[in-house]
Formats: C-alpha cells, structure tokens, sequence
C-alpha cells in the first residue's frame, strides 16, 4: 500500500488550490484525532460495549460520586471567589487601581488587579490547572508606593491560594494539582537546554554575537586560502563572499572560492559562544564531537551531511575565533520550498501554508520520503553507550568512545558573571542504560514518587510509560544486549537542503548536539515540525499544520522509515515517535520545552476514550483512587506508548 496525501484522505484532492476560509467554523475548531472508548468515562459506560461489561460497579459509583462532588466543590469555589473578588474592588478607593472586570455568567470576575504586588518568577499555570474557577491574580513589585500601606486581608488570601504547595504541603488537590520541590525543575515546565532563564524571567544567554560581527573578512579569506589553496600565493579576489546568516547558535559566513582545485562554496561556522569572553573547554570539547560525527557519518552511511575540511578549536588562529569549515550543501532550505516561499523575501503565508497545490504536495511528499531514507542510513552505526562521540579515543576500527554530552545550564540561579565561566554548562553523564537515563531524570525532575494525590499519580503515569517497551531497553530483536544509534537534535525543515524543483533532500546540517540515544529517540524520530502539536504551547490557530495535517504527514514519514529500515527495523517507533520526543523534552527540555503536566494530559488523552473525560477532574479522582486503580491506568499507559509494528507488504509503494 502506498502512502500518499490523496490516498491517505481523499478530500483534500479538491482542496490542494483552494484557499483556507477565514471565518470557516471547521478553520476554528480542528481537535486532536478521536480515540477508542475508555472504561472509565461516564459516557462511554453509558454505551453497550465489551470494555462496559467488565468494569468493576464499585469503580463505576464511585466515580459518579465523585465527579457529582468534585463539580459542587467547584461550584462552590467559584461563588466564594467572586464574592472575595467584589470585596477586593471595593477596596480599591483610587481610580488608578480599578481591576479590569469580566463578566463570566453574570459575575464580575478580576482578571487583573493590585498592579503593585510582586509577579511570581515560577512558570504561570493555567486556571484549569489551579482549580481557581478562573480567578487570576496578577502580583507586581510595590516599588515603595505610597499610596497603599496596608494590603487588603481579602488579597493576602488570593495570593495564598496562588502559592503552590511543596510535596509534602496540605494543599487539597482542587487548589493545587501539582505539589514543587525546591529543585530549579521541579514545577513541571523545563526550558531548553539551550536557554538560561534569570529569577525575573528575563533570558540570560551565553552567546556574543558582536566580537563574530565585528571579524574582518580578510582574516576569513585567508583561513580559506590555509586550507584550500595555500600552495599558491594569496589572492583576495579568489575569496568572494556570498552571504551572513547568524543562526540559533552559530554565525555563519558563506564564500565561493575560484581559480582553485578546489572551487566551490565553502561555509565557516563559528559558535556564537566563540569569543575570550565565552568560550570554556567543553565548548571545544563539543566542536571536536561535531566535527567527527559529521566525518564519521559522511565515510560510513549515504546519509548527505556536508563534507567538513578543518576545524580549529581554538581563539589563537588567523581567524581570531574557533570554527569548522565545510563545503557548502547544494540546494536550498527545505522551509522555504515547505512553505513555498517567496524567492527573495524568504516570507510565507501562514493562511494558506495548510492547504497546498498538487505540485506543492507532492513536493512535500519527496522531502519527507526522501529524508526519511536519508536518515535511516544512520541505522548503520550502533554504540553501546548514551552519550556524545569522543574521538580523542577511538578503536581499532575507528569507532569514537561516548563520552559526556555538555550543554548551557538553565540553573535559575545564575548570574550574568557566570556566563563567562564554566557555571555555564553543565554535563550530562554517559548511561550505559535507557532505563536508567529516564528513571534518573524523572526523580530529578519530578521527585513524587510514593506521594499521595495528583504529584503521585503523574509520577505514576510516568514511570509507567518509562518503564514500557518503547523506553526501558533499546534492543533490537534477538538481542539481549541494549544498542543505541545516533540522534540529531534538531531535525528540523532549516536545518535540511533539498531539490527546489522536485524536493530531493540533498542535505542535513547543524549536527553539534548530536548524541547516541535509545532507539525510540535515534534517527527513525520524525522531524520536529512534526512533532509540534505534542509540545507545550501549540495553539492549533497559530500553528501552520492543523493536528489532521499533522497525522498525515506524519504517516508518510513513517511509511517511508519503516521500508528503509525494514520490519525489524527502527522505523516500528516513527508513528508515535511526537510522543516520545514529548516525553524526552518534558525531563530534559527541547528548542520546543518541556512541561510535565502537559505532556501527562496529552498522554492520558492517547488512552481510549479519555479523549472525553475532564482530565482535571479525572487526574484528582485518579488521586483518591490509584492503589485500587492504578495498575489498570499504567497498563493502558504501557500498550498506548507500544511501537507500530507493521508487515513490509503494507509499506510497499505501488
């Protein structure tokens, strides 16, 4: 069966030239695929089904009880609230201080107040996550204002109630659904490895792009004339600059060199970490791997990673920083031929990006396919350790040892100062176990385990799918012994070159992160745009690809992976690989971030049929009830994060 846009959902034939309509209802209200029944929602059970039949009487009344009780608590809460919101008005005698109100079922609810008192520097949750009935209370620093000297009593108690309690606190479960340690991590959101967050919120970030800025272009020519041509005498005509990029963390410089054997355009990549002011030995620590990686994929796979010809680790060169130099990738931007671009502008239509022409489609269809082939070449290269290349130690065979992987440390705590320092980076230790990297990253991030109510049951939950086939030991079938395979960190549509006129991957770069990693997260994952609608923060109005969009695409990537790879291969992890990757960002953060209690609701709704339940009323009831129940949840847990195991003959084009 052969995989394609059309085949997979036939509507979409007569919409390829069609635009979206802007007040279209279906444009406003794309959800999440449907799921299967679940025993445990009150609508399901009211069907006649086999899962009906077998559930427990007990469990049925108890949970009607419950929900009955829960949603009166509610209630109840909600009419407190805006009774203490109407005292807090009138409390407020200056105009200056009058809340903004909204009227929510003919209650005046604040929505924000108190502009003076000091705003939380911990990751803001949502009403729904509170159980606040949709109460808010914005807190900002007093800046020694005169005009209040007493704070309202009716205040103190709001701003007590927005406080989260620690795990072993006494806050109910209907205030607060998620109990914080004191670790940087602990409430549940993880930011990018690749970003520093300061106590007020603001970004502390290593990079010093002005000293890269700032570098002449002579001192670039002739670090190419050193490698390329520097049995002849320098030239600075034969050195012609193409063009500046400055990336997330690299700044680029593109130059063709001619009357040389070796002409061609070449790329210098310099860190934007690459200064006296920033740059620490594990910065070069982390160049030399990605250097290797690059060389080591490019002898040993097909896989079309540029051909790297020098590095340079160190500030003291003719350059003034480090760099890697390689050929440059031939065609362009995978996004700009994704999103059908404008040719000098580079900008899109994001209104438009979902619903392609039939040439546009099948474009898209060939980058996907074709990466996936390309990527999969990576099946090749198998490493006992989770880790990054060390190729300061290498086999007989040439093989790299694995060594720690080094990344910018998010620590709250850190000041500017420190961004000179090696307080900078932190490492991530080499494990020689799956199991045990995300078991030791969920106690890290999550330290719940045994504790009553919401904290236990999501530790619960993710223990479970940690624990289950796709995650607890990466093995291939007939082995005993765990192998992990190369991960790239972010694949992502900027990040690949193909074909403009057909869509042929013809390249994939930006490997400096690159690490082993169990199968479920190698090189059989699905590219990152992918995978959004699983990361925190996607608003499916915002977003380019709709959910269904999504799930289409997805499916031809995975058709592709699963035929390069074979039955027994990697590719039985690509279908459901946005959730793996979720999972991995919420314990070790992404360039998307990471958040725990996201992710659990997103999993939960995978679960047949809790696609109709509140989750938040489902996740306290959960809490009330895990010892009798919570076996039959990580069951369900375990079968719904179970690999796609597909026959060759399905995968097969026509």
């Amino acid at each position: 069966m052969h995989f394609s846009l059309t085949s997979l959902f036939p509507g979409l034939a007569s919409s390829f030239s069609s635009k979206r309509p802007q007040d279209s209802p279906q444009t406003k209200l794309r959800k999440t695929p449907p799921a299967p029944s679940i025993v445990n929602d009150l609508k399901t059970r009211d069907r006649s089904s086999k899962q009906d039949a077998n559930l427990p009487t007990v469990l049925s009344i108890a949970y009607e009880m419950f929900r009955a009780r829960f949603a009166n608590q509610r209630k109840k809460k909600v009419h407190e609230r805006a009774d203490v919101s109407h005292e807090v008005v009138a409390s407020q005698t200056t105009a200056r201080l009058l809340p903004s109100l909204n009227s929510i079922s003919g209650i005046g609810t604040i929505i924000k107040t108190l502009p003076e008192l000091p705003q939380r520097s911990s990751t803001s949750e949502s009403a729904t996550d509170r159980g606040e009935g949709g109460l808010k209370v914005d807190e900002r620093t007093c800046d020694n204002d005169d005009s209040i000297s007493v704070v309202d009593p009716a205040v103190i108690t709001l701003i007590q109630r927005e406080k989260a309690a620690s795990p072993s606190g006494t806050n109910s479960d209907e205030e607060v659904e998620d109990s914080k340690s004191s670790t940087p991590k602990s409430d549940g959101s993880v930011t990018s490895s690749l970003t520093s967050a300061c106590s007020d919120g603001e970004a502390l970030d290593r990079a010093d792009w002005e000293p890269l800025r700032a570098l002449d272009h002579s001192s670039f020519r002739k670090t190419l004339w050193h490698h390329l041509n520097n049995s002849v005498k320098y030239c600075e005509d034969d050195y012609l600059f193409c063009g500046e990029f400055e990336g997330g963390y690299n700044f680029v410089r593109l130059y063709r060199v001619i009357n040389s054997p070796n002409d061609g355009e070449y790329v210098v990549k310099i860190p934007c970490v690459g200064t006296a002011a920033r740059w620490q030995k594990q910065d070069a620590y982390m160049m030399r791997s990605e250097f290797g990686t690059i060389k080591f994929i490019g002898e040993r796979t097909k896989c079309p990673v540029p051909e790297v010809v020098a590095y340079d680790d160190k500030l003291d060169n003719t350059l003034g920083a480090p760099y890697i130099l390689m050929k440059a990738c031939t065609g362009i931007s995978a996004s700009e031929v994704w999103h059908d671009a404008h040719p000098i502008h580079k900008d899109w239509d994001r209104d438009t990006v979902d619903f392609p022409s039939k040439e546009l489609a099948s474009k898209r269809e060939r980058i996907l396919r074709s990466l996936a082939q390309a990527m999969a070449e990576l099946r090749h290269l198998e490493f006992d350790k989770i880790g990054a290349l060390d190729f300061e130690t290498v086999d007989a065979n040439g093989r790299p040892a694995i060594g720690s992987l080094w990344e910018w440390n998010i620590d709250p705590d850190l000041t500017a100062e420190d961004m000179a320092t090696e307080k900078a980076l932190i490492e991530k230790p080499v494990y020689d176990s799956s199991l045990e990297l995300y078991t030791n990253g969920l106690l890290d991030v999550w330290p719940c385990e045994g504790h009553e109510g919401r904290p236990g049951v999501i530790y619960g939950v993710l223990d479970a799918l940690f624990r289950s086939d796709a995650f607890a030991k990466s093995v291939k079938p007939g082995d005993s012994e765990e192998t992990f395979v190369l991960r790239h960190d972010d694949l992502n549509l900027q990040n690949v070159f193909c074909d403009p006129d057909t869509g042929e991957v013809t390249g994939i770069i930006d490997w400096e992160r690159a690490s082993t990693a169990p199968r479920s997260l190698g090189y059989a994952s699905l590219p990152k745009f992918l995978a959004l609608d699983w990361m925190p923060g996607y608003d499916v109005l915002d977003a380019p690809h709709s959910p269904l969009s999504l799930q289409m695409y997805r499916a031809i990537y995975a058709d592709a992976m699963i035929k390069a790879t074979g039955v027994d291969g990697d590719g039985k992890y690509t279908s459901k690989s946005a959730m793996y990757q979720a999972a991995h960002a919420a314990l070790f953060g992404s360039s998307e971030g990471g958040d725990i209690r996201d992710f659990v609701r997103k999993l939960l709704h995978e679960v047949p049929g809790l696609h109709h339940t509140d989750l938040d009323l489902y996740l306290t009831w959960l809490g009330e009830h895990w010892e009798t129940v919570g076996s039959s949840v990580k069951e369900a847990i375990r079968k719904v994060a179970k690999p796609v195991v597909r026959t060759i003959d399905v995968c097969e084009t026509q």
